[in-house]
């Protein structure tokens, strides 16, 4: 019964073997230090984004961490922190970088899963972003 403890054992290690997935911090902490998307490789402007304040819990029928990350991870219209809301002291708004074909790949994504929920909450994101109202 050795072997099957073994496999066991080495099974998290086998499946990194020929793993290609993208490393979130890897992506994300290029583009913070560059002010460059390391996807599509264009200088990225730093935007006022809301901010809110909690835990989001994001829907589970949206795009994998591995299709976020290697496909539009500066891309955001709104940043959520853990950390509690301190009344009258807590910023509402905060500066992230974005890419411009970061949001498009984006919204391609969001134009190919229409019934996705986290679809809806992102596009109801962007509509706030841009300061337009959501069409009933």
């Amino acid at each position: 019964m050795i072997l099957p403890r073994i496999l066991f054992a080495a099974l998290p290690l086998i499946s990194l073997i020929g793993c290609n997935a993208t490393n979130p911090h890897a992506v994300l902490s290029k583009g913070e230090q560059s002010g460059i998307c390391p996807v599509h490789n264009l200088v990225m402007p730093k935007v006022t984004v809301p901010l809110g304040y909690g835990y989001y819990v994001a829907p589970l029928d949206g795009p994998s961490s591995e299709v976020r990350y290697s496909r539009f991870p500066f891309s955001q219209w709104f940043m959520m922190t853990g950390g509690p809301v301190v009344e009258g002291e807590s910023p509402t708004t905060t500066k992230v970088y974005r890419c411009s074909e970061c949001e498009h790949a984006k919204l391609e994504w969001i134009s190919k899963h229409p019934v996705s929920q986290w679809a809806q909450e992102e596009k109801q994101s962007y509509h706030r972003a841009l300061g337009l109202k959501e069409k009933s």
